[in-house]
């Protein structure tokens, strides 16, 4: 459905859709969409944004690009998002998003996860 792709990245969304299918083709998984603008979202607001995300996800593979990390004392020559990245830890590790996790059903997944159904569903149609 590429839903958020269309939104956050409309001018790269049409080439996508021919990447996926030469993915799929080759037997590989494939995301049915990726959402990569919680980098940009106010600290503040990541665990409310990221609760609404996963409450509003549709079905299929998400992923959730998320830059989630404890910054030391080198980020700030590295990087100006110590705090934004701070959040995203904060939040994702925090037990409001994993009830919402839980009650929307969301199964966390892996890339080998995948594989391992893609090639489960390829021996299943042989």
């Amino acid at each position: 459905h590429l839903r958020y792709v269309q939104e956050q990245n409309p001018d790269v969304s049409f080439r996508i859709r021919e990447v996926a299918r030469r993915v799929w083709d080759a037997g590989l998984p494939v995301l049915d969409d990726l959402h990569t603008a919680s980098y940009g979202w106010p600290p503040g607001e990541k665990l409310e944004r990221f609760i609404e995300l996963l409450r509003g996800l549709e079905p299929g593979v998400t992923e959730i690009i998320v830059h989630a990390s404890r910054p030391t004392g080198v980020f700030p020559h590295i990087t100006d998002s110590s705090d934004s990245r701070l959040a995203d830890l904060e939040a994702l590790l925090s037990p409001e998003l994993a009830a919402v996790v839980r009650q929307e059903r969301i199964i966390l997944t892996t890339w080998r996860e995948l594989l391992e159904r893609r090639r489960a569903l390829t021996e299943g149609v042989r």
